[in-house]
């Protein structure tokens, strides 16, 4: 075989596993920040960090409620407890995704990609 297109064969293959495992490595984030508590499930983001943080700082309310993942109001009855819980998820979560990231992003072969080599 031509050595240009083995070469090009190659490189191709790299890109489409490093991609694959990219996409396997978001998506194993994706599940993992998943909280439940309080009989909801609740998809840990910035955007419901953010807006427990917002509730706290507003102490005139009464009771924290929450619409959860399956669309369903969560009273949640310790704001504190349940902002610690959630941080502290998405925080390990994002630490672990962004080391595999950086593994993958360094291996420069399929070989290394897949079986860490």
């Amino acid at each position: 075989m031509d050595k240009k297109l083995e070469a090009a064969l190659d490189f191709t293959n790299y890109s489409l596993t490093l991609e694959k495992q990219k996409l396997i490595a978001k998506n194993h984030f994706k599940k993992s920040i998943i909280l439940n508590y309080e009989g909801g499930t609740f998809t840990v983001s910035m955007e419901l960090l953010s807006y427990c943080k917002l509730m706290e700082s507003e102490s005139h309310y009464e009771q924290y409620i929450i619409i959860d993942d399956n669309d369903i109001p969560i009273e949640i009855t310790n704001l504190d407890e349940f902002y610690t819980q959630a941080r502290r998820l998405y925080y390990k979560y994002c630490k672990q995704y962004l080391n595999e990231y950086k593994r993958l992003i360094n291996k420069k072969d399929v070989k290394g990609i897949v079986f860490d080599e």
